[in-house]
């Protein structure tokens, strides 16, 4: 029986243009669970493995301040330093599931079984995209007390809670204390993040276009196969009108323009850019 996984991202404010393809792109993965906390009324569009639970941000520090039992401060960008501790925070929403994870909104996903099967998932207690380090926009704990609570044993957690400043906690932070911890032979479970298993900024400023999501894979211009793609240095440049929920595609066309239901050239693409920076620039 292939072991339950509930992913969790916590967002403050308007939804984001490519919003209807990151809900597909988690609808495609029907063994998979998503928890989305937002302060603005779900979408419109409605997926079995998909829940919106609605929680303002200074709903969020109050919570989190509760099952800590320490104070947390945290502003609408800095609060991803709170991810590693979701385990605890949104506890009574992970009863009977066996892998949570923290994620971002700035991806599209693939076929998430197809790269992370389930002789990783037995045997390992953490699952990270990156490299030697574990990512904002995907890593699984094991929903067990020892996991759970790991970010207790970083150096400083508390005063980096208590403030409204970004620390990174959610990687830099963790991930050096997780290394020091393997060097020294004390962490008491394995982590799983041997290799990057991501597209990101490495891949995307050399190929800018030629990717796609199509019937629920992430695929380069060759076609081979990728776990997910996050578009994140990309997002703030898009030009791609709005998509609709009430126009579903089995396809999108990914470029650092912006994601279109359909395929897309890539002068029309580099057009709409040129436009949209002498617009600005006017």
């Amino acid at each position: 029986m292939a072991r339950s996984i509930r992913l969790i991202n916590t967002y403050f404010g308007p939804y984001p243009r490519w919003m209807p393809a990151l809900l597909q792109s988690c609808a495609a993965n029907t063994d998979v669970e998503w928890l989305f906390f937002i302060d603005h009324q779900p979408p419109p569009v409605s997926y079995p493995n998909v829940r919106f639970e609605k929680l303002t941000l200074g709903g969020l520090n109050a919570l989190a301040s509760e099952k800590i039992g320490s104070s947390v401060v945290k502003d609408g960008y800095s609060q991803v330093d709170l991810k590693p501790a979701y385990g605890v925070i949104f506890e009574d929403f992970l009863h009977g599931v066996d892998f949570w994870g923290h994620c971002d909104i700035d991806v599209l996903w693939g076929r998430m079984r197809a790269f992370v099967p389930n002789d990783i998932l037995d045997r390992y207690a953490m699952i990270s995209s990156r490299r030697q380090a574990t990512s904002g926009h995907f890593t699984l704990f094991r929903n067990v007390a020892e996991v759970n609570s790991i970010f207790r044993d970083v150096p400083g957690w508390e005063a980096m809670f208590a403030e409204p400043k970004l620390h990174a906690f959610d990687e830099s932070k963790i991930s050096r204390h997780l290394r020091s911890r393997i060097e020294s032979g004390n962490l008491p479970f394995e982590i799983y993040w041997p290799e990057q298993i991501v597209i990101d900024r490495p891949e995307l400023r050399a190929q800018p276009h030629g990717w796609h999501w199509h019937d629920g894979r992430i695929l380069d211009r060759q076609g081979r196969e990728h776990f997910y793609l996050h578009f994140g240095e990309w997002k703030h440049g898009f030009v791609s009108e709005p998509l609709d929920y009430r126009a579903p595609s089995d396809y999108y066309a990914i470029t650092r323009h912006g994601i279109w239901p359909r395929p897309v050239s890539r002068g029309e693409t580099t057009l709409r850019g040129i436009r949209s920076w002498i617009g600005k620039s006017r």
